[in-house]
């Protein structure tokens, strides 16, 4: 997450991905705040960590499309990698 200027708390940036999960379809059963982590590969020198976090859902196999399409565009995603289990 990109949290630059932004006055939301972390905890409350994870709630509203859960409920954007949740609005998609999804059942959120783990929240995961990671804290500030440093970037393996720095695209921004002025921006060289940001706040992780880690959401498990259970979903249909549509889900990783549409969580992309729906958040591709919001400023505070920096970048989102889904797994398959």
């Amino acid at each position: 997450m990109d949290t630059r200027g932004l006055e939301a708390s972390a905890e409350d940036l994870i709630e509203e991905f859960s409920e954007i999960s949740t609005s998609l379809g999804a059942e959120v059963t783990k929240k995961e705040n990671m804290g500030v982590l440093p970037f393996v590969r720095i695209t921004d020198k002025k921006f060289p960590e940001g706040t992780f976090f880690q959401l498990e859902v259970k979903a249909e196999p549509t889900f990783p499309a549409a969580i992309k399409e729906k958040l591709h565009l919001d400023r505070r995603v920096n970048r989102i990698l889904v797994n398959s289990l």
